[in-house]
């Protein structure tokens, strides 16, 4: 049986602390569709607090120099980069 500990800071509802690596494993074990979202939250929670990212994001979503715009295969292509390449 795995002991837990009091977390004195945790929310009522989380009266219990949980280790990075129980948090790892149950992670792995999402589906990928929900790992996107963790993923996407995660990301979200990095730059909360961050005036110079929020700022660069204002300013590229203002941009309005159709020479900066990528076409949607081209995002795709940044976005998911050939597999392929990475084995070079």
């Amino acid at each position: 049986m795995v002991e837990t500990m009091r977390c004195p800071q945790a929310l009522p509802a989380y009266d219990s602390c949980v280790s990075v690596e129980e948090i790892k494993k149950g992670l792995a074990s999402l589906s990928e569709p929900e790992q996107s979202e963790v993923t996407a939250f995660l990301f979200h929670l990095r730059h909360l607090h961050d005036a110079d990212y929020r700022n660069r994001g204002n300013e590229t979503l203002s941009d309005k120099d159709s020479s900066h715009w990528l076409i949607p295969e081209d995002f795709e292509e940044q976005s998911n980069p050939d597999p392929e390449s990475k084995s070079r």
